[in-house]
């Protein structure tokens, strides 16, 4: 018997049955210690209509049907490939099925291009420096003397055969913790895309990190946890999503034979790597004039006997070495005008970091929209609205075209505000 595929689009209400419902706020309630989301990820509406948000992919049910949630804007396949291409060290992925369970015949595009995106950044680590190599210590029994003697283990058998010397060694191997769990990752998305060409590339991946071992198993249920050693550095980005993946149980402790794994992710935090990979873009763009701040804190509270209250706008511009724009990264769709809490929260950022200008951003394609801000002694003085098309991104390019967005952006707020005649 086929398993069944439900297919949603996020954040609009569907009419699924009630087992079905049942059975979904169940597998997603299971992701929350994954993918920790910001909100809720499933609502029951009025009527028993269902609604899922904030949740992209696929998410396998307890009865072995699969649920595909899909994005509310107007997009093309290539969808799951921009959400690829923005997974970060930051990002979580929630892994749900089993390595036994069957393989669905319309599974979700966004596991096949997690695998794609996972093989391009292996390849290029492994064309860069070759596989990992670590120096291990092993221990064997030899007729040669050749490593250290092990002597009180030699003293104890040396009567019984004196020409078998009991010896350690330390060997320069591709057999370490980190080499099998990316090779393990590579045979799980192996085995769990539909694209055969990229299958096919992965296994060779897989072969090329442990070349002459045997293929991963189980692995060290800690890796996930591990950071990479700055000497391999290399494999940052493979890494990156090995470990999202790692954090769940089922690709770590089941050795499995035939694919059946759906990945979801949560895209809220997805948006804010687009936004700061825009801003990098546009501060290299604009040759020293503005820079792009680390994120952090900015107080906005304090009373001794309280906590501190603050803000941490999603991006932040200085020009000057002073505050220039603000930005806040929401995940839904525009409306008009914004959404008052988000107008509320942006402001509000902008006004405790003294900026001019303070700028929401969006998922879609939405056009750019200037307001005037009242009050605030004209900081900031304009607040803009800007979508940075999400689901049509691709790495390189994309970051370019963004970034001269902003630049457009800005240039139209110095319009808005300079004195007429």
């Amino acid at each position: 018997m086929v398993d069944s595929t439900f297919i949603v689009t996020e954040w609009e209400p569907a009419d699924l049955p009630q087992p079905v419902a049942a059975l979904a706020r169940t597998a997603i309630a299971d992701l929350k210690d994954v993918l920790q989301p910001r909100i809720s990820q499933i609502k029951t509406q009025p009527g028993g209509m269902t609604t899922i948000r904030n949740l992209l992919g696929s998410v396998r049910l307890p009865s072995g049907d699969a649920l595909h949630v899909q994005p509310r804007h107007d997009v093309d396949d290539r969808w799951a490939e921009s959400i690829a291409q923005l997974l970060d060290d930051g990002t979580r992925i929630a892994v749900s099925g089993h390595q036994r369970s069957s393989q669905n015949p319309r599974r979700n595009d966004l596991v096949t291009a997690v695998a794609a995106e996972y093989a391009n950044r292996l390849d290029a680590a492994l064309r860069r420096v070759g596989p990992i190599e670590a120096y291990r210590r092993e221990q064997r029994s030899s007729s040669r003397l050749s490593g250290h003697l092990r002597v009180s283990q030699w003293l104890r058998t040396v009567a019984l055969n004196p020409a078998v010397f009991p010896i350690e060694y330390d060997s320069f191997t591709t057999s370490n913790d980190f080499s099998i769990a990316l090779a393990k990752v590579a045979w799980v998305l192996a085995i769990s895309s539909r694209n055969g060409g990229v299958s096919s590339r992965l296994r060779a991946l897989e072969r090329q990190l442990l070349p002459g071992q045997p293929p991963a198993t189980v692995i060290n249920p800690a890796i996930a946890s591990r950071p990479l050693p700055p000497q391999w550095s290399a494999f940052r980005p493979a890494w990156d999503i090995a470990a999202a993946v790692l954090r769940n149980r089922s690709v770590v402790g089941d050795p499995g034979s035939v694919a059946g794994l759906e990945v979801a992710v949560e895209p809220w935090p997805l948006l804010e790597v687009l936004l700061q990979r825009t801003l990098r873009s546009f501060a290299q763009q604009s040759n020293g004039e503005y820079e792009l701040v680390p994120k952090r804190q900015y107080q906005l509270l304090t009373q001794a006997e309280d906590n501190v209250q603050s803000v941490e706008p999603d991006g932040l511009l200085a020009r000057n070495s002073m505050p220039a724009v603000s930005f806040e990264a929401k995940y839904t769709t525009w409306t008009r005008p914004p959404h008052r809490s988000h107008v509320f929260q942006t402001l509000t950022t902008a006004a405790s970091l003294n900026t001019p200008t303070a700028v929401l951003v969006y998922p879609g394609d939405d056009p750019l929209r200037l307001y005037t801000v009242k009050g605030f002694a004209g900081r900031p003085s304009r607040l803009a609205t800007l979508g940075l098309s999400m689901f049509t991104y691709t790495r390189g390019t994309g970051d370019v075209q963004r970034g001269q967005q902003v630049a457009a952006l800005l240039d139209q707020v110095v319009q808005a505000t300079a004195p007429t005649d």
